[in-house]
């Protein structure tokens, strides 16, 4: 609000300087609502209400009067988080522990070796991100994480996403095939032999949900 300004010595009290009234001021708000009503009594219920309005010459009538445009509350507001994009087909956890790179593996046979330089998809594995990687190797940091751990994945097109681990189960047999996500949330999952067994025969599973 401007501040107030003191009136020229040449002014009286009697004949004031007319004000000028910003739009939409209650001042403007009150002159209008005395506009439409000539005379009588005049009940205010609140903005976006009915007025009643009466005078000596007419019956009872109701005005209108339009709502304020609402001030949404901070805290209503929608909560966007956006995480910064990081190197294209990577693999990374919390900790620092896990840091690799992540290529594709495609042969449903199981035959072709997979390569020790870096994770893969398993793209035979439909309805989750399945994650393959040696131990030892690139993906032996998978034993020291648990319940908890976050590992981000960064796709193809260096976009992030964040998944926290929610179940670690040792000792899969891999005869017994692709592992069940352990819940319904479950949108990855990560494969690593078990060190007691270099053969692979079993492999140590972990559940991962958006984070």
């Amino acid at each position: 609000m401007a501040p107030e300004t003191t009136a020229p010595a040449s002014e009286t009290l009697e004949t004031p300087r007319p004000r000028r009234l910003r739009p939409g001021s209650n001042l403007l708000l009150g002159a209008a609502l005395i506009a439409s009503v000539t005379a009588g009594s005049l009940w205010v219920t609140g903005a976006g209400t009915r007025v009643a309005a009466a005078s000596p010459n007419s019956a009872a009538r109701s005005v209108a009067l339009p709502a304020p445009a609402a001030t949404p509350a901070i805290g209503s507001l929608p909560v966007v988080i956006t995480l910064p994009s990081g190197p294209a087909n990577t693999l990374r956890s919390g900790d620092g522990s896990l840091d690799t790179t992540v290529t594709t593996y495609s042969d449903c046979s199981g035959a072709t070796e997979l390569t020790h330089v870096s994770a893969a998809v398993d793209t035979c594995v439909g309805g989750r991100t399945y994650f393959v990687g040696h131990n030892a190797g690139v993906f032996t940091p998978l034993l020291d994480l648990g319940v908890g751990s976050i590992i981000t994945w960064y796709d193809s097109t260096g976009a992030a996403h964040r998944l926290r681990i929610v179940e670690v189960r040792d000792n899969w047999l891999r005869d017994d095939g692709v592992p069940p996500l352990a819940n319904g949330n479950v949108v990855a999952q990560f494969q690593t032999c078990e060190t007691a067994y270099p053969d692979g025969s079993h492999d140590r599973i972990l559940d991962a949900v958006p984070a």
